[in-house]
């Protein structure tokens, strides 16, 4: 009972370590298609409310606040700039 002691099983934490980088990875390919999908997403909306101008006004029900809505997509806009810039760096 006293004898040598069995080594420890290393091929468990070598193949915990390949599961963890390759979801890592996983997570990293779907996180850059989630900020691709929003930035085509931005990228239509701000078409659109281009393409309609300035001369079209909200209607006096509507409860959204334009000037609150561009500072909303620019913010957006920045933050995705900063995670692709983190997701690169």
């Amino acid at each position: 009972m006293g004898g040598i002691a069995a080594a420890p099983d290393r091929s468990i934490t070598a193949f915990s370590r390949r599961q963890v980088s390759l979801c890592r990875a996983m997570a990293s390919d779907r996180m850059k298609q989630a900020i691709d999908a929003l930035e085509r997403a931005i990228d239509r909306l701000e078409q659109n409310m281009d393409r309609l101008g300035p001369s079209v006004s909200p209607s006096p029900s509507s409860s959204v606040d334009a000037a609150a809505a561009r500072a909303a997509l620019k913010s957006l806009d920045a933050l995705i700039g900063e995670l692709k810039e983190g997701a690169h760096g």
